[in-house]
């Protein structure tokens, strides 16, 4: 699969890496931009799934500085990680997966959702 350069950092195109092989924070949606720099007061919560089955239905959207997934995660819906997703289970996205920072650990991520 490739992708044309002229779509690079255009709406309805793709994101291009900065020079550290990132996403540039300018290009990151308002929502990631506000979380990451002024979190809720009480922070907003970590997720750990340890060995289970987690789902996130079409209907559904879960907003998390920090995701540890070391079971099955679904996502039909929209999952945002503020920082670091650390997958070492098997996530399936059908819906809408933003990570701010990094996707780290040893799982596996397929589906034919976006992933951000």
């Amino acid at each position: 699969m490739f992708e044309f350069l002229s779509n690079k950092n255009k709406p309805g195109g793709y994101a291009g890496l900065d020079r550290f092989k990132k996403i540039a924070i300018s290009m990151l949606p308002q929502v990631v931009i506000d979380l990451i720099n002024n979190p809720p007061s009480g922070g907003v919560p970590s997720v750990i799934n340890e060995g289970n089955t987690f789902t996130i239905n079409s209907n559904q959207e879960l907003i998390a500085i920090n995701v540890t997934n070391n079971g099955i995660v679904n996502v039909d819906g929209y999952l945002l990680v503020a920082n670091n997703l650390i997958n070492n289970g098997f996530c399936q996205i059908n819906g809408t997966l933003l990570v701010g920072n990094a996707i780290l650990g040893s799982g596996s991520i397929t589906g034919t959702g976006n992933l951000i």
